[in-house]
């Protein structure tokens, strides 16, 4: 009973539409499991309770107070009801799409854009500039200190 068709192998054993090869698997299966066996009974309840179950008999006017229930329906349609809800909606439509265009159409206040510049960056490339950065430093703080040596 865990996966679906295990599930739907012991509904088709209790519907008995199994092969007889199946349906003997099944019953070797239900003398050793309690779970699988308390779900059979309980499925032939519900078969057995259908099987039982009778219909009520339609009356021969069904038809005719079917349609009538239709088109009473039809007739209480909040579109075809008062006849000045029609106009009112009408205006109501037309006014949301006036009032949709003038929003779209009517140029709002200027605004200043700030345009984002994306630029990728080599890590290499970076790697490179700070090195040369260094070698700079290097050459400047050279003389400097060629100056303060003393001569002898």
């Amino acid at each position: 009973m865990e996966t679906r068709e295990r599930a739907g192998l012991v509904l088709s054993y209790c519907s008995g539409s199994l092969a007889a090869e199946e349906a003997a698997a099944v019953a070797r299966h239900l003398e050793t499991c309690a779970g699988c066996r308390a779900v059979v009974e309980e499925q032939r309840r519900v078969w057995s309770a259908l099987e039982a179950w009778e219909a009520p008999a339609v009356s021969t006017e069904f038809d005719q107070r079917l349609y009538a229930r239709i088109e009473a329906a039809e007739r209480r349609a909040w579109w075809r009801s008062p006849g000045w809800l029609r106009p009112a909606f009408s205006v109501g439509l037309a006014s949301v799409v006036v009032a949709a265009v003038l929003l779209v159409r009517v140029p709002s206040a200027p605004t200043t854009q700030v345009q984002s510049r994306s630029e990728s960056v080599d890590i290499e490339q970076v790697e490179r500039a700070l090195e040369d950065m260094e070698m700079l430093k290097q050459l400047d703080a050279t003389p400097a200190a060629e100056a303060a040596r003393p001569r002898s």
